[in-house]
């Protein structure tokens, strides 16, 4: 980043944003596939679409926990 930025703390701005945002990344994957898979299923098997699947059978789930993450990470 001090190539990128210069010297200074702006720099160290962006290396910290872009080191928080690769964790957070990296706890939102591993959070999503924790999740179990049958309220997913039971969505698509009545017949609803992917988006719906993922939108009332995943992310209430993930939710609670992603947002958990965010506000500490970003304290």
């Amino acid at each position: 980043m001090v190539l990128a930025a210069g010297l200074g703390s702006f720099a160290g701005t962006l290396a910290l944003a872009i080191h928080t945002t690769g964790v957070l990344g990296r706890l939102f994957a591993e959070a999503l596939e924790n999740v179990a898979p049958e309220p997913e299923l039971a969505i698509k098997n009545a017949g609803g679409g992917a988006i719906a699947a993922f939108a009332y059978g995943t992310l209430p789930l993930v939710l609670p926990q992603c947002i958990a993450y965010a506000l500490y990470r970003w304290r």
